[in-house]
C-alpha cells in the first residue's frame, strides 16, 4: 500500500513546530502549531570542482578533496593527516557541468533523487536518503538535483514526476524509480543496479 508507506516515511521526517497565534471569533487569542521541514538539514556542504569533491576536514577545517576515481579509498587530511570519512551525506548538485564529470567519472554508483523545494513526497524521502548515502558511505554516494533550479537535467534525463530516484553507475544511468521509498528500498535498488553494473 504506496499510500501508508508514504505517511509512514513522512512521519521520520526532522520537525520543528512552529507557533501561530490567531483569534477565533470572540477576539480570544489561540495558539496552532504547525510542522515545518527544511529539506537543506538533509543535505551535505561539500563543493564539487573539476577533480572531485571538496569538503572540510571535521578536525582542522581544512578543505580536502576527494578524487572522482577514488571515492572509495580512504584519504587523509592534507594538513592534520586526519583519516576522513567517506562522504556520507547527500550532496546537492549547484551545476549541469558538476553533474556530468560526476557521473562520468565516479568509482562508485551514484544515487541521484530528482527533487523540488515544494514537493512533499520529496520531503519525506529526504531523510531515507540521508539514512542511504550513511549506510553506503564509501560505496554509494547520494546526490539531490533540483529541477527547478537543474531544469535542463530533468529534461535531459525524460524526469516527468518527483521525486524520481536514479542509480548512475559507469557514466550511464543503470535503473530509476518514481515515488517516496524507505531507506531499505532504496538501498535494494543500489544492490540490483550494482549487479547489472558487472554484467
Amino acid at each position: 500500500m504506496p499510500g501508508r508507506r508514504t505517511a509512514e516515511i513522512g512521519q521520520l521526517v526532522n520537525r520543528q513546530a512552529v507557533k501561530r497565534t490567531r483569534t477565533d471569533g470572540c477576539g480570544t487569542a489561540q495558539s496552532q502549531f504547525r510542522t515545518v521541514v527544511s529539506y537543506n538539514d538533509f543535505m551535505n556542504v561539500a563543493q564539487l570542482d573539476d577533480r572531485g569533491i571538496v569538503t572540510p576536514c571535521p578536525a582542522c577545517g581544512q578543505k580536502n578533496r576527494f578524487l572522482y576515481e577514488r571515492l572509495a579509498d580512504t584519504v587523509r587530511c592534507g594538513k592534520c593527516k586526519a583519516a576522513l570519512a567517506p562522504l556520507a551525506e547527500p550532496i546537492e548538485m549547484s551545476s549541469s557541468a558538476d553533474f556530468d564529470r560526476l557521473v562520468a567519472r565516479a568509482s562508485v554508483p551514484i544515487l541521484v533523487d530528482y527533487w523540488a523545494p515544494w514537493c512533499g513526497p520529496c520531503r519525506m524521502v529526504a531523510p531515507e536518503l540521508k539514512k542511504v548515502a550513511a549506510r553506503r558511505a564509501g560505496r554509494a554516494l547520494v546526490v539531490k538535483v533540483n529541477t527547478d533550479v537543474l531544469a535542463d537535467l530533468g529534461e535531459r534525463f525524460g524526469v516527468r514526476s518527483i521525486p524520481t530516484l536514479a542509480i548512475f553507475a559507469d557514466g550511464r544511468e543503470v535503473t530509476r524509480s518514481a515515488g517516496a521509498r524507505p531507506a531499505a528500498d532504496i538501498e535494494a535498488m543500489l544492490e540490483q543496479a550494482s549487479h547489472k553494473s558487472h554484467v
